[in-house]
């Protein structure tokens, strides 16, 4: 489980690895970025997904995978780590970049443009495994997400070249699991 200062660790140690001083944050560690007061079950995670806006962002994934990754010094000395990937990774809805947020470090010399919880929310539709269900279920039911906004976010992704079923299929597969 981690915090909003673990979050804050992590963006400074990406930072003073590469050098940069900004990134993007994205996966269910954004949601904790925006509401640090969430349901255990949604906290569960060690690590956070981070893309850097330099020229080269999969060097820096690349890099910070090598050093802050899973199963490195770092993850074994804290206990939570550092995805470095790809600005493809998280297929967002378009906009998210004007409803983000800008966080900063307590050191102020990181930021992370975090987007907002329902484009997270949609986002995790796409790959819409168990464990991205569990955690939108839960972010439903503490109203952290507002489904009609998620829906419709949703539905406006364009993952026909995943070959991964339809959004209307993972929607419903979402909504029945609010049942």
């Amino acid at each position: 489980m981690i915090r909003r200062s673990d979050i804050d660790h992590m963006l400074r140690a990406a930072g003073d690895l590469t050098g940069q001083s900004q990134f993007v944050l994205v996966g269910s560690a954004a949601v904790i970025a925006w509401a640090p007061d969430l349901p255990e079950v949604m906290a569960m995670t060690s690590e956070i997904d981070i893309f850097g806006t330099s020229d080269d962002p999969e060097g820096t994934a690349f890099e910070i995978d090598s050093v802050l990754g899973q199963g490195s010094m770092f993850h074994d000395t804290h206990g939570y780590f550092v995805d470095g990937v790809s600005p493809d990774t998280a297929r967002l809805p378009t906009g998210w970049r004007d409803r983000a947020r800008s966080i900063q470090t307590t050191t102020g010399d990181v930021t992370a443009l975090v987007p907002e919880p329902d484009d997270i929310a949609a986002s995790k539709l796409v790959r819409c495994s168990d464990k991205d269900l569990n955690f939108l279920v839960a972010g439903f039911r503490h109203g952290i997400f507002d489904r009609k906004v998620v829906i419709e976010r949703a539905r406006s992704l364009d993952i026909a070249d995943l070959r991964q079923g339809t959004m209307d299929d993972k929607i419903r597969i979402l909504l029945g699991r609010l049942r």
